[in-house]
């Protein structure tokens, strides 16, 4: 673990793409633990978290589909008020940098607008578990947390 949480306070602030929400949200295994020390390094005032507003919108839906206000009030008090945590608009720059993705690297819009909204906000890494944002963005970093999952159990 210690390797992981290395790496994530080098970056000094990160995006946290929604898989990764949602895993440290449902503590879902095995990567509730990796992002539970996101979260504790930016308690401890070593990181940033930054969550786009993409994100939110994402979390939501399912939320209000499931008719889960209780979980909607602790997602507001995550995103309100956790140490740490602060949501990114999606502003024009944000957005110019998701259209030079897109068009780059053949991103999905809504990958383009995360990784965007992590450009846009000075961010050193982007958090999450999709593969094809793992494979295609480089700048910044796209920590993809299976990698880290298998590094960890390996040490274990």
């Amino acid at each position: 673990m210690s390797a992981w949480l290395a790496r994530v306070a080098a970056a000094r602030r990160v995006v946290l793409d929604t898989n990764a929400l949602i895993y440290f949200l449902d503590r879902t295994e095995p990567y509730f633990p990796l992002v539970a020390g996101v979260f504790g390094l930016a308690e401890d005032g070593a990181i940033e978290i930054v969550v786009p507003t993409l994100a939110e919108t994402e979390l939501l839906v399912g939320l209000i589909r499931a008719d889960d206000p209780h979980a909607q009030a602790r997602l507001g008090l995550l995103l309100d008020h956790f140490p740490g945590v602060t949501v990114a608009p999606l502003d024009r720059a944000a957005a110019q940098a998701a259209a030079r993705l897109r068009a780059d690297f053949g991103l999905s819009t809504p990958d383009a607008l995360l990784v965007g909204t992590a450009s846009a906000a000075g961010c050193g890494a982007v958090i999450g578990n999709d593969q094809l944002c793992a494979m295609r963005v480089v700048e910044p970093a796209y920590l993809y947390l299976s990698d880290y999952v298998s590094t960890e159990e390996q040490g274990a």
